[in-house]
Order: structure tokens, then sequence, then C-alpha cells
């Protein structure tokens, strides 16, 4: 919760969007980011769908699937995302039943 009552906003370096909620929000969500920010703003989306969100930029996003990372690869995934190093950091909660 670092810097959530304050009105500088840390630079977008590198973005990482977390899906626990609907595709279509992250696609409505990535062209206001690049039109703020740049065309080649590094958005990475972390998710359990398939295929990349529409709008991802593939020449500097990345797509992380859940379903890549067995139990035992979790720490793995967890360590490729740490060194990224995302500036921004994002996660959609819907409240959407996705896993029924």
């Amino acid at each position: 919760m670092r810097y959530y009552r304050r009105q500088w906003t840390p630079p977008f370096l590198r973005v990482l969007l977390i899906e626990s909620g609907s595709r279509a929000i992250i696609e409505r969500l990535l062209p206001g980011i690049y039109a703020q920010h740049g065309a080649n703003c590094p958005v990475d989306v972390v998710t359990c769908y398939a295929g990349a969100p529409r709008g991802l930029n593939p020449e500097t996003g990345r797509v992380y699937w859940v379903t890549d990372y067995g139990p035992q690869d979790r720490q793995k995934l967890l360590e490729e995302l740490l060194d990224r190093k995302y500036t921004i950091v994002g996660v959609v909660c819907s409240a959407e039943p996705i896993m029924t």
C-alpha cells in the first residue's frame, strides 16, 4: 500500500497486471496505459486464460500463464516476476465467478 494516499505516482517503467477477473477488463485497460505512457510501455500479464489479451504489445509485454507452472514451479514463477523489477502492479479483482 505504498503511495496510496500521495499525489505522486511511481513511473510506469514496467507494469504487471494480474488477472483475477474478466479478460475484458484487462483488454479495456491496456489501450489507456499505452495512450498515457507510450506504446512501448512494458506491460506483462499473469493469467489463467488461454492466449494473450487483445491489445497487449507482444514486442514489449509478456504473458505468464499460471498453468505453465505446477505446484513445484511456483517459486520459479515468483523469481521470474521479481527479476523483472516492476514499478507498477495491478490486480484485477472483479468479483466474478471465473473458477466455477
